[in-house]
């Protein structure tokens, strides 16, 4: 840095130590003797730093030790770096999660669709065969009662055989899902 860049009135931030808090300040005055340039600087907390080399300063913000004492733009750039880097990373990370879940929803709707299949298939036979069976059993019981003499209730018992195999199928199946 060089003392035309570090002039009275300008902003710096100073980083800190184990045994002082970072913290913003303004360069109240610059001096020049025979052993180079120095700065004091008010800190915005009240604190001073008198006859500080301009040395000490650098020109861009590392976010360590090294780099002790910069003008306060240098800070916010770097600061500003580093939330923008955050927030791409939390981004990224987001599109990760929301990948994994996606991934999990669509492996539970497999294995539910894996394992529900199997017992749909099976109550499906089950009512086809109980329908079947239901429809044989009411058309035979027409035919006997035809043999009977009861001739004209035949065909409107066999609409009516279909009906009760339905109905009957369809108490099959309800115990079939549970």
């Amino acid at each position: 840095m060089t003392k035309e860049t570090l002039k009275k009135g300008t902003r710096i931030y100073y980083n800190g130590d184990m045994a002082n808090e970072e913290g913003l300040g303004v360069i109240t005055s610059q001096v020049t003797d025979q052993f180079g340039t120095v700065v004091n600087i008010k800190m915005d907390d009240g604190r001073t730093f008198p006859s500080l080399p301009i040395a000490m300063f650098s020109e861009e913000y590392l976010g360590h030790g090294g780099t002790r004492f910069v003008m306060e733009e240098a800070y916010r750039k770097f600061r500003q770096a580093q939330i923008t880097k955050v927030e791409t990373q939390l981004k990224e990370a987001h599109k990760g999660f929301r990948k994994v879940a996606i991934d999990k929803m669509e492996k539970d709707r497999r294995k539910t669709t894996n394992e529900t299949e199997p017992k749909l298939m099976k109550s499906l036979k089950a009512f086809k065969l109980g329908l079947e069976y239901q429809a044989k059993s009411e058309v035979e019981k027409q035919l006997e009662e035809r043999k009977k003499g009861h001739s004209g209730e035949f065909n409107r018992g066999k609409g009516k055989a279909y009906e009760k195999a339905a109905e009957s199928l369809g108490k099959i199946i309800k115990e079939g899902l549970k």
